[in-house]
């Protein structure tokens, strides 16, 4: 539950606080562990559960680390919306929407350059955040 919660609230001390509520848990889910005649459990446990804890804290620092959330269809989004993305003002923005409306929806992130709507190639930031749903065509 935790973990859910810390990767949707993109938070660091949520995954620590459930790494924290993992380990409690399977200390006393390890009966008479620590007792001097109880054997220790299989290290496959062990090895399991950190490898699950690190993977959490990983998990927190790269979607912690986004500044934006989640992708913006480039045949659908209106010029505002555009224009909130990394690389594009309120100019470009209605220019992309103008030549979707007279050239037609785009195929891939890449037209954007083609279309002489940028500069220069997308930077990376700007493709992370836009999708291209493919165009079914109708007949």
């Amino acid at each position: 539950m935790f973990g859910i919660l810390a990767f949707r609230r993109r938070s660091l001390l949520l995954a620590v606080s459930a790494l924290v509520y993992l380990g409690t848990a399977v200390a006393f889910w390890v009966p008479g562990w620590g007792e001097p005649d109880h054997p220790s459990p299989d290290p496959v446990v062990f090895v399991l559960l950190a490898s699950m804890g690190v993977a959490s804290i990983q998990a927190a620092l790269i979607i912690g680390g986004r500044k934006y959330g989640g992708q913006v269809d480039l045949n659908d989004a209106p010029a505002e919306v555009l224009s909130a993305l990394p690389g594009l003002d309120q100019q470009r923005a209605t220019a992309i929407v103008s030549s979707r409306t007279e050239t037609g929806r785009f195929r891939s992130v890449d037209e954007l350059w083609s279309r002489g709507l940028l500069s220069g190639p997308p930077s990376k930031d700007l493709v992370d955040r836009l999708v291209v749903v493919p165009v079914q065509d109708r007949r």
